[in-house]
């Protein structure tokens, strides 16, 4: 009978065991038996699919905690760590679009500018290489003032808007309609005066498709109200020097005064005194108070 006991025990001590007192499974032993080890997927966010038909332990003392730093202790890092918002694949061959913007867009420094503006997934500039991505979706509340701080170089993210309320002191949009021959002097080669229009004044600038009008584009201007105020002198300067080297005055903007050659160097350059004025000789302000003209020379 003892013989028949101590064969039993032998057996008991080599399998593992099927069943253990709880003193046995605190002490976590390593052999290869039954409930010998904790169940990595039972402490990770994906769950044991066996449930009580597991081999391996689903109650540690200590829970997560301590089933972790057990496991880095025997150097074998077996749970996973499951993320709860995966990365989405990359945009030409998945179906959701890059979290950042990681190349130029094409479309942007021609003539007719991108059709998708701010909902574009690729960087209109330099200037906005690794940047998030806009969101697909378009809020009636919120159109036509996407915040874009730039305070301190934070993307501040879009605030509701209430009535006039939203834009007073943070953001707001403005729109020029120029003729759509003109879009590409406004961008410039290689986006030059786009770039520098940007980089000077702070506001974002976006060339659109008009409403009603195809022979028409509309230059959108968003940030504060003395970003847009400067950015909107800046694209006003370029045009005028465009229309007069082109000869005849052209029909630029919606409200433009006919007679542009008549201010020839009757104003101070603002952005000469501000050392960004990228026209040099061609520019048709004055650059220092010798070159100023009386107005109708």
């Amino acid at each position: 009978m003892d013989r028949k006991r101590g064969r039993h025990e032998a057996a008991f001590n080599f399998n593992g065991g099927a069943k253990k007192s709880r003193p046995e499974m605190d002490s976590f032993p390593t052999g290869l038996g039954s409930k010998s080890k904790p169940c990595t997927k039972f402490f990770s966010t994906s769950g044991c699919p066996f449930g009580e038909g597991c081999h391996f332990l689903h109650y540690v003392p200590g829970g997560f905690k301590a089933v972790s730093q057990l496991i880095n202790v025997g150097s074998n890092p077996v749970i996973p760590q499951v993320g709860r918002n995966p990365v989405p694949p990359s945009f030409p061959d998945g179906s959701s679009p890059p979290v950042v913007k990681t190349r130029l867009c094409n479309k942007f420094n021609t003539a007719e500018g991108c059709k998708f503006g701010d909902k574009c997934h690729f960087a209109h500039g330099e200037w906005e290489l690794g940047r998030p991505t806009a969101p697909s979706y378009e809020d009636p509340r919120v159109m036509g003032q996407m915040p874009s701080s730039r305070v301190g170089g934070r993307v501040e993210p879009p605030h509701p808007a209430h009535g006039a309320a939203a834009s007073f002191g943070a953001s707001a949009t403005a729109k020029i309609s120029i003729n759509a021959s003109l879009a590409g002097a406004v961008i410039g080669k290689n986006g030059v005066n786009s770039k520098q229009i940007c980089r000077v004044t702070g506001a974002k600038l976006s060339i659109r498709d008009h409403d009603t009008d195809p022979n028409l584009r509309n230059i959108e201007l968003e940030g504060s109200f003395d970003q847009i105020k400067q950015a909107s002198a800046m694209v006003h300067e370029v045009i005028l020097n465009v229309s007069s080297a082109s000869g005849p005055p052209m029909k630029s903007f919606t409200s433009q005064n006919s007679a542009p050659a008549s201010n020839f160097k009757t104003k101070l350059c603002e952005n000469f005194a501000k050392g960004s004025c990228t026209f040099g000789e061609r520019c048709h302000f004055a650059h220092g108070n010798d070159e100023l003209r009386k107005s109708g020379m």
